[in-house]
């Protein structure tokens, strides 16, 4: 199997797998947000980012090292995870420390217990099998996903089930702990490598470590900005509203645009050395990526009271504004995650460091020129300054490290706006209304994709054609209906 076809399929694994965690997570939130308030996610929320602030301290990049390595022995794995595993239990130390300091800061005792609870999740994350990045480093996504889905389905049950009871913010706090322990618990039932406690190669480790880890805080620190300075300007409900509103629109990243680049890191470490390889890998990703993110990301924002009043009901449905403005970050967190992986399999994370230096200055100032704005103005500024960042990034990581021509990037790109655009004018035409929620969101959306795949086929068919892109496509559609045929042959036999 080509290296290429290879990466696809463990994309498509891990976006299904993604997909399969999102639905079943979309029954826990449909119920946490019926039974709980604003201000119980509001309080969590705040505490998960001061806890993920701690943790990027001793963000070691483990996962990603081991996979980049070209060649890799037991005493690197072991290594990873030792090294992990002692900056982490540091990080734990400093939050039960610190904890009444950040309670004092934001006016809220509760913080001081939660940020103590919550600490726990590093901990049991830290204790991991390392041989989990070995599935990831072969591309071998099945026991990853098996896990996964025993992981959400029994958090999901527990989550509720403690949302019933306690009727507080407690019970989103025992469904962290849990998850975290049954990911541990499983990592070892699904992976017969024991880690033990090495420093053979922890300089080596270290000089790529260094440099993720200070390119983490500065990342978690640009992206968390807003919600930072939401929690210190509004109240901690709109806090709560602003988190869920964010989390939600950020479901296409994390379930699908982010899994679906994970295998890249691995493809592109393979072919680092073949710049027209890596190039006509860099420029596959772009296209798939990017023709889900556009068409997703433009129908959220068209229709973000629909999405909300299905998802979160009608309590919530004063907030979608700033659902849809916030959704137009999967199309920026799309471009910039491939750019991204490219840059970390080239060997150029310093740069991404850079980047990220750059643009929290950029966005920090953006984001407090701006005093006495609404809660959707906010939204669309920290959007704005976003999509400019990582378009410069993209355009940087694309022209100049991998070097694709402008027209390329245009010709990759261009389709799947125009077949959005042109899809959701039509639709518009439609003029179909309901009154149940879910009929009139599924009716345009099935009309949107539809006219979209059509579109966008038909495009991209004639901007594309004869191209290694449009050839590999091809090839994929046969193989596919060659497998599916091979399968119905056997059931009818």
């Amino acid at each position: 199997m080509s290296q290429a076809k290879k990466t696809i399929i463990g994309s498509s694994v891990l976006v299904i797998t993604k997909v399969l965690m999102r639905m079943i997570g979309l029954i826990s939130t449909l119920v946490l947000a019926r039974v709980l308030i604003p201000e119980d996610f509001g309080l969590v929320a705040l505490s998960l980012l001061v806890l993920k602030f701690f943790d990027l301290l001793a963000l070691t990049g483990a996962k990603q090292y081991i996979i980049q390595l070209e060649t890799i022995t037991e005493q690197d794995v072991n290594t990873a995870w030792t090294l992990n595993l002692l900056l982490r239990l540091v990080v734990v130390v400093l939050i039960v420390l610190l904890g009444p300091f950040v309670s004092e800061h934001f006016g809220d005792e509760r913080l001081t217990s939660v940020l103590v609870a919550l600490a726990g999740l590093i901990i049991l994350d830290s204790l991991c099998n390392p041989g989990m990045m070995l599935y990831e480093r072969d591309q071998n996504y099945v026991p990853i996903f098996r896990l996964s889905l025993v992981q959400k389905v029994l958090t999901v049950i527990v989550t509720i089930s403690c949302a019933l009871i306690f009727k507080n913010y407690w019970a989103l706090i025992i469904g962290h702990l849990f998850s975290n322990s049954i990911k541990l618990i499983g990592s070892y039932v699904m992976h017969d490598h024991r880690p033990r406690f090495c420093i053979t190669n922890i300089k080596q480790q270290w000089d790529f470590s260094k440099w993720m880890m200070s390119k983490g805080v500065i990342g978690y620190a640009r992206s968390q900005l807003d919600t930072f300075l939401v929690s210190s300007n509004f109240s901690v409900a709109i806090v709560g509203n602003y988190h869920i509103m964010k989390y939600i629109s950020s479901m296409p990243s994390s379930e699908i645009i982010i899994p679906a680049t994970e295998p890249l890191l691995a493809a592109f470490s393979k072919s680092r050395n073949n710049s027209h390889q890596m190039s006509f890998r860099y420029r596959l990703c772009l296209l798939a990526i990017i023709t889900i993110a556009i068409p997703v990301s433009s129908f959220m924002f068209v229709y973000h009271e629909n999405i909300v009043m299905l998802l979160l009901g009608e309590q919530w449905i004063k907030y979608s504004e700033v659902f849809g403005i916030l959704s137009l970050l999967v199309i920026s967190g799309a471009i910039g995650s491939v750019a991204s992986q490219a840059l970390v399999a080239k060997n150029k994370i310093k740069y991404l460091f850079y980047y990220d230096v750059l643009s929290l200055i950029v966005m920090a100032i953006a984001l407090l020129s701006f005093s006495g704005v609404t809660i959707s103005q906010f939204a669309s500024i920290r959007v704005a300054v976003d999509l400019v960042l990582l378009s410069c990034l993209f355009m940087y990581t694309s022209l100049w490290v991998i070097n694709i021509s402008l027209w390329k990037i245009i010709s990759l790109i261009l389709p799947g706006v125009i077949s959005s655009l042109l899809s959701l004018y039509l639709i518009s035409l439609i003029g179909y209304s309901s009154a149940y929620a879910f009929m009139e969101l599924l009716i345009y959306g099935l009309c949107f994709f539809l006219l979209y795949s059509l579109f966008s086929i038909l495009f991209y068919a004639v901007i594309l054609k004869n191209t290694p892109e449009w050839d590999f496509v091809i090839e994929m559609k046969n193989s596919v209906l060659t497998y599916t045929q091979k399968k119905i042959s056997v059931i009818q036999r």
